[in-house]
């Protein structure tokens, strides 16, 4: 498994952004302590940036992650929330 780290903004990033090339199993985690924040996320099917707020999207609270399989062609986007700068670890 490959490993990335992503560095968050509280806005939805192209450069906090996964694209599946092909259908992918994911683990998208918050590797960071409670005064990190939580790590806001959600999928769509092309580069538009997601109409949902990062307010409203799904969470992972730190120490906590979700296995997921994204489509091919499906984008992973990823925000903090809650804190500025969190992370979020993306494992394929």
């Amino acid at each position: 498994m490959s490993a990335t780290v992503y560095n968050l903004t509280e806005a939805w990033s192209g450069t906090n952004r996964y694209t599946a090339g092909v259908v992918t199993d994911v683990y998208l985690s918050n590797p960071a302590n409670e005064a990190k924040g939580v790590v806001a996320w959600t999928t769509t099917l092309d580069d538009n940036t997601p109409t949902v707020t990062p307010a409203l999207a799904n969470k992972i609270k730190p120490a906590e992650g979700v296995p997921m399989q994204l489509s091919a062609g499906e984008r992973l986007w990823m925000a903090s929330f809650g804190q500025p700068n969190a992370h979020a670890t993306l494992e394929l």
